[in-house]
């Protein structure tokens, strides 16, 4: 699973999944090396990757954007 978002300066974005879209504490960061959240000096694409060995039910995403 590839989830591609658009990168904005100045904002520190983290990709989060839940099997639970209505359960607010069911959010947690994905674990994958490029997903911790950083500041960028410039706009752009990125792209990170959820590897599911064994899907056992579905997953949703969201991006959670952080301000300076």
């Amino acid at each position: 699973m590839q989830i591609l978002f658009l990168r904005l300066a100045n904002r520190a974005f983290e990709v989060q999944w839940s099997t639970n879209v209505s359960d607010a504490k069911s959010w947690v960061a994905l674990d994958h090396a490029d997903n911790r959240p950083f500041f960028s000096s410039t706009n752009g694409q990125t792209v990170i990757e959820d590897v599911i060995i064994m899907p056992s039910s579905a997953r949703f995403y969201r991006v959670r954007i952080n301000e300076p």
